[in-house]
C-alpha cells in the first residue's frame, strides 16, 4: 500500500515540478522578449512584443486582418513597430523604395518566403539572390512585351468567349458571379503561358477544365495555415490521398492536377516532342528542361526544377497560378464594383471606349487602349490597382550587415523587418483621401509622382514578372466588358467586398452582376460605334 501512495506522491511531485519548469521557462523568455531583446525599445502592443499570439490571431481567427490594424497601431506608435517578438513594420513611403529598389541589400526573409501558401522556392518566394536571377533569365521570354503581344489573340479568344456566357446569362434573365468569369479568363490566360495551349486541351473540355479555378480559391485560403505552420502542407503530401484531400482539399487537390500535368509533358519529351500547342517550346518545357534557355540566357547555375526534382516543378507552376489567377481577376473584379458604384465614372468611361476602334470581331485591341488614346480608361485601371493592392501586406525583409538606423531605433543586423504595399497605396501625403475611388488623380500634372508610388507590382529586382501579361489581360478584358454591357451590381455591396490578406488580396464574397443591356453586338462589321443608346455598324465596302 505504501509503495502505491510513495508512488504516486512522486508522479504528482514530477508533474508539479514539469508544470513549474513551463512556467518559469514562459516567464523568462516573455521578460526577455519584452525587456533584453535586441528590439526591446521597439514600441508595439506588448502581447505582439512578448508572442506571437497578435500576428496568429489577425491571421488564422480573424483571417488575415493584419495589415488592416497597422494604420492604427502606427498612428498609436510611431512610423516603427514591433508586431511579433522578432518582426518590426515600418510605415515610410521612401523607406519602402529603398527596401524594394534594384541593388538592394535587404534580402526576403526565408523563414517567411520558404513557406508561405506551400509553393515552396518558387520564382516569387526564392531568396537567393543568384538563383532568383537565373530562375528570372530562364522564363523572362515568355513574359516580354514581344510575347505577350503575340498572344494577344488567344487571350482576345478568351475574352470573347467570357463575354458570350455573360450575353448568354443576360439572354435567361439571371445573375452571374463576374468575379469567378474574371478568374476562368486569367486561369486560361496564364495556362496559355505555362503549356502553350488552352485549357481545354489540357483538361479535355471546357467543363473539365473548370477544375483551375474551383480549387485556386480554397489553396489561396490556405496560405496563412502553412504559414503558421510551414510543416503541414509537408506532411499532407505524404498522408494517404483521401486523408490529406479531406484535411486541406484546395491545396492537395489541385496539386495533383499540376502533377498530373508535368507528367504528361514529361512523357512528351522522353518521345521528343515539345509541350507547347503543334510542338512549339512552352514555359513549362523550360521548367523541366533548363538547358533548352541556357545558352541565350548564359545561365550557369542549377536551378533546381530538373524532372527529379517534382516538388519544385509543382511549386513553380503553383506560384505562376496562384499570382496569374487570382490577383488580377481580384483587380478586375474590384474595378467593376467601383465603376458600377460611380455611374458617373462609368458613363464617361464608356464614352471614350465608344470612340475606339475595334477589331473585325467588334473587339477593342491591346494597341487601342494605350495611355495616349484612352487616358481615362488607364487612369481607371491605376487607380484599382492602387485600390486593389493585389499583395497588400507585409513583405518581410532581413536588415543587411552592419545593421540600419531608422527613426532613432536601432535595428540590428538580421532582424525582419516588413513594409506594406497598402500603406504606400493608402499614403495621404501622396495619394490625398486614399479612401476613395478617384481616377481622375491620374489625370493631373502630378501624375508622374503618382506612378512612382504605384508599386502593384512592386519595383526593382523583384518586380512582378508578369505585370505585362498582367495589365494586357485586365485591360482587353475590362474595355470589351464595359463597352458591351450596362451591368448591375447584384446582391454586392461594399461589406461584401471586403478583402483578407491572404499573402494575396481575398475578397470576402464574389463580385456579382446583372447584365441589363448589351449595347454593341458582335458580327461581321469591319468597325462598331457604341454612342450611348445608338447602334452604328460600318460594313465594309
Amino acid at each position: 500500500m505504501s509503495y502505491f501512495v510513495l508512488a504516486h506522491t512522486t508522479q504528482s511531485t514530477g508533474s508539479f515540478l514539469t508544470a513549474c519548469l513551463l512556467v518559469f521557462y514562459i516567464s523568462i523568455t516573455v521578460l526577455y522578449r519584452l525587456y533584453w531583446h535586441p528590439l526591446a525599445k521597439i514600441p508595439g502592443q506588448k502581447l505582439a512584443c512578448a508572442s506571437g499570439l497578435v500576428e496568429f490571431y489577425h491571421d488564422i481567427v480573424l483571417r488575415g486582418n493584419y495589415v488592416k490594424a497597422f494604420p492604427s497601431l502606427h498612428a498609436k506608435y510611431g512610423p516603427v513597430i514591433r508586431i511579433a517578438p522578432d518582426k518590426v513594420h515600418i510605415r515610410d513611403t521612401e523607406f519602402w523604395h529603398e527596401v524594394h529598389c534594384s541593388g538592394t541589400k535587404w534580402h526576403k526573409d526565408p523563414a517567411h518566403y520558404s513557406s508561405i501558401g506551400g509553393v515552396g522556392r518558387s520564382l516569387a518566394t526564392e531568396v537567393e539572390v543568384e538563383l532568383h536571377r537565373q530562375k528570372r533569365l530562364l522564363v523572362r521570354r515568355f513574359f516580354s512585351a514581344q510575347y505577350i503581344t503575340s498572344i494577344e489573340p488567344a487571350v482576345l479568344s478568351i475574352v470573347h468567349r467570357a463575354m458570350n456566357k455573360a450575353a448568354k446569362s443576360h439572354a435567361e434573365g439571371s445573375p452571374f458571379n463576374i468575379s469567378a468569369l474574371f478568374s476562368r479568363i486569367t486561369a486560361d490566360s496564364i495556362t496559355q503561358v505555362l503549356f502553350g495551349k488552352t485549357k481545354e486541351k489540357m483538361c479535355g473540355g471546357e467543363d473539365a477544365g473548370e477544375v483551375i479555378v474551383s480549387t485556386l480559391d480554397l489553396f489561396s485560403r490556405s496560405f496563412l495555415l502553412t504559414k503558421h505552420f510551414p510543416r503541414l502542407a509537408g506532411m499532407l503530401l505524404n498522408l494517404p490521398k483521401r486523408v490529406a484531400s479531406y484535411l486541406l482539399p484546395g491545396y492537395i487537390g489541385f496539386r495533383r492536377q499540376v502533377e498530373t500535368w508535368i507528367d504528361e509533358v514529361e512523357a512528351q519529351h522522353r518521345d521528343g516532342k515539345l509541350g507547347g500547342d503543334k510542338g512549339s517550346l512552352s514555359l513549362l518545357d523550360l521548367l523541366i528542361q533548363p538547358e533548352l534557355g541556357r545558352d541565350d540566357n548564359h545561365l550557369d547555375v542549377e536551378i533546381g526544377l530538373a524532372p527529379e526534382n517534382k516538388r519544385a516543378l509543382v511549386d513553380e507552376v503553383l506560384a505562376y497560378y496562384i499570382a496569374g489567377t487570382h490577383s488580377s481577376s481580384v483587380t478586375m473584379s474590384l474595378a467593376i464594383y467601383y465603376l458600377l458604384s460611380n455611374p458617373t465614372k462609368l458613363q464617361k468611361l464608356q464614352y471614350e471606349l465608344d470612340g475606339l476602334p475595334s477589331n473585325q470581331d467588334g473587339l477593342l485591341e491591346f494597341k487601342s487602349l494605350s495611355n495616349h488614346k484612352a487616358p481615362y480608361f488607364n487612369a481607371i485601371l491605376k487607380e484599382t490597382l492602387r485600390k486593389a493592392s493585389p499583395v497588400p501586406g507585409p513583405l518581410p525583409r532581413i536588415v543587411p550587415v552592419g545593421g540600419v538606423n531608422c527613426y532613432g531605433y536601432y535595428l540590428p543586423a538580421g532582424v525582419r523587418v516588413s513594409t506594406s504595399i497598402r500603406l504606400v497605396h493608402d499614403d495621404p501625403s501622396i495619394f490625398p483621401e486614399p479612401q476613395q475611388f478617384l481616377p481622375e488623380r491620374w489625370l493631373d500634372a502630378g501624375v508622374h509622382m503618382l506612378e512612382r508610388h504605384q508599386v502593384a507590382f512592386s519595383k526593382g529586382t523583384r518586380v512582378c514578372i508578369g505585370m505585362n501579361l498582367a495589365w494586357m489581360e485586365m485591360a482587353l478584358c475590362l474595355a470589351n466588358f464595359v463597352r458591351r454591357f450596362d451591368m448591375s451590381l447584384y446582391k454586392t455591396d461594399e461589406c461584401t467586398t471586403a478583402w483578407r490578406d491572404c499573402a494575396i488580396m481575398v475578397l470576402d464574397k464574389p463580385v456579382q452582376v446583372s447584365v441589363e443591356k448589351i449595347r454593341c453586338s458582335f458580327g461581321s462589321a469591319r468597325t462598331v460605334h457604341c454612342i450611348h443608346d445608338t447602334l452604328v455598324l460600318r460594313r465594309p465596302n
